[in-house]
């Protein structure tokens, strides 16, 4: 008995509840979505990431969607680890503090502002994609 339950702790630490929901949800959406995007893009020739990324001309355009698309989408898989090894780290500890509801809230709005604080200080610069400021 003891074997079977060691098989899935490791020195004492449960991997298995550290990812709290919220968090998971957030890492195996933008994973998902990573892998979309590049299928589409290959398939359309990158018409996917300009459709669902942030850009000044797609918010003149109404593209309302994106200032919330902008944060599921990477550049390549290097940006996609870092991002989502930040969010590994720090995302359970915070989604424990603030509970699942809050949590969800704080990184949309934190991806929403950084996003559009992008806007403010790039002007017409191409578009924005990634996580990071969520």
């Amino acid at each position: 008995m003891y074997y079977q339950n060691q098989s899935k702790h490791f020195g004492g630490f449960n991997f298995g509840s550290f990812i709290t929901p919220v968090t998971r949800f957030i890492l195996l959406s933008t994973c998902f979505a990573f892998v979309a995007q590049f299928l589409f893009d290959l398939l359309t020739g990158n018409k996917f990431t300009l459709i669902f990324a942030l850009s000044l001309p797609g918010i003149r355009f109404l593209a309302l969607w994106q200032p919330i698309t902008y944060m599921f989408l990477h550049g390549n898989i290097w940006h996609l680890l870092l991002n989502m090894l930040a969010l590994f780290f720090f995302g359970p500890e915070t989604e424990r503090l603030l509970g699942g509801k809050r949590f969800a809230l704080l990184y949309l709005t934190c991806g929403i502002l950084g996003g559009l604080g992008w806007l403010l200080i790039s002007g017409n610069a191409g578009f924005c994609i990634g996580a990071s400021g969520a």
